[in-house]
C-alpha cells in the first residue's frame, strides 16, 4: 500500500455510508480526502482543491449524480460498483492502471478488491506525477 497519498481527493457516490466509511479510515491518514456524495450540488460547484482525482459510483447510471459525473468530469478515474445497461460508452473511462476502458466491480465486492483497485489508480496517478 502507497505509505501517502498526498491531497488526493476521492469522490464516493453512494447512498450508504458503509464504503465512505472504510476509505476514510484508509486513505484519510494517508492525505487523502474521502468525499461522499448523495446529492447532485455537492458536485455542481467545488473549488480547485476539491476537484476530484478518483471517483467511484456505487450508483445507478439513471441517477443525476451519474449523469453529472460523466458529462463535468470525463477525464477522471473512476470505480464503478454493480452493474447497469447503459448507452455504450457511459462507464467506459480510461482506468490507468490497465487496458481496460472501465474499472468495474461487481455489486457484491469484497472490500479488499476495491481497496485494491483505488491503491493501483492513485498509485498510478502519483506516478503520472512525478
Amino acid at each position: 500500500m502507497t505509505p501517502a497519498i498526498s491531497l488526493r481527493q476521492v469522490w464516493i457516490c453512494d447512498q450508504h455510508d458503509d464504503t465512505s466509511r472504510v476509505l476514510r479510515a484508509l486513505y484519510e491518514p494517508k492525505g487523502a480526502q474521502v468525499r461522499q456524495i448523495q446529492v447532485l450540488r455537492q458536485i455542481e460547484q467545488p473549488s480547485p482543491s476539491e476537484q476530484p482525482d478518483l471517483i467511484i459510483l456505487n450508483i445507478s447510471s439513471k441517477d443525476p449524480i451519474a449523469s453529472a459525473v460523466e458529462s463535468k468530469y470525463q477525464s477522471v478515474p473512476r470505480i464503478v460498483i454493480g452493474s447497469v445497461k447503459t448507452e455504450p460508452g457511459f462507464y467506459a473511462k480510461p482506468d490507468p492502471c490497465s487496458e481496460n476502458e472501465s474499472s468495474p466491480l461487481k455489486g457484491l465486492f469484497q472490500f479488499k478488491d476495491l481497496i485494491s483497485r483505488v491503491d493501483s489508480i492513485l498509485d498510478s496517478l502519483d506516478e503520472q506525477a512525478v
